[in-house]
């Protein structure tokens, strides 16, 4: 599913995933908030499982918004079908990035530029 790999030039060696068609739907979807969480989220991901589980502030310093935008993007996320959420009482949600299906977010997109062409300029 990951298509590109940044490298972390502070490290030299180390590196994380993210996906080039995820990073650009959900930047033209939701925004620059939902992209630095996104990227965050990514950073975090451990790259056997495609699963991690950092804590709301942890992705939220990382990102650079708030715990509250955090919430929004991934709850927006997940009813996407970008990522899973698995919650449990008592412990960290572990997020679960999915091979996401492109052509029908696409298809929504464009529905949705149809319908509300002030809020989706230029994507129809």
């Amino acid at each position: 599913m990951y298509q590109s790999m940044i490298l972390d030039s502070a490290a030299g060696k180390s590196y994380f995933r993210m996906d080039k068609k995820a990073m650009d739907l959900i930047g033209r979807l939701l925004g620059k908030s939902a992209l630095l969480v996104y990227m965050g989220l990514c950073y975090y991901m451990e790259s056997d499982t495609e699963t991690c589980c950092p804590s709301l502030s942890m992705i939220a310093e990382i990102a650079c918004v708030s715990q509250r935008t955090v919430m929004r993007v991934v709850q927006a996320m997940e009813t996407l079908g970008f990522i899973v959420v698995e919650r449990e009482p008592g412990l960290r949600n572990q997020y679960r990035f999915l091979s996401c299906d492109f052509k029908s977010v696409e298809k929504w997109m464009r529905i949705m530029a149809r319908q509300f062409p002030s809020k989706f300029r230029g994507q129809a």
